[in-house]
């Protein structure tokens, strides 16, 4: 779910709700997600790989490893000479 900032005050029944069911709810402010709200006790293994997913707009289903490892590579740098 995506909620943005301007209907945040309005929107805080439909943000319970989506908490409640085990949602992250994107919060936007001029299209652009700033920041996520995640439900209390979710583990972070789940949340990074919906992180992970999202990064490299990868659907249900796709090797999650494939995309951690691209994650490490991409983290690696240069190496030190």
């Amino acid at each position: 779910m995506q909620l943005s900032l301007t209907n945040l005050r309005s929107g805080t029944h439909e943000l319970r709700q989506a908490i409640e069911r085990g949602e992250v709810v994107e919060l936007t402010f001029h299209g652009k997600v700033i920041g996520h709200v995640n439900p209390a006790g979710m583990k972070n293994d789940k949340l990074d790989q919906r992180v992970v997913n999202a990064y490299f707009n990868r659907r249900q289903g796709d090797d999650p490893y494939a995309a951690i490892e691209q994650l490490k590579q991409a983290r690696k740098g240069r190496g030190v000479r």
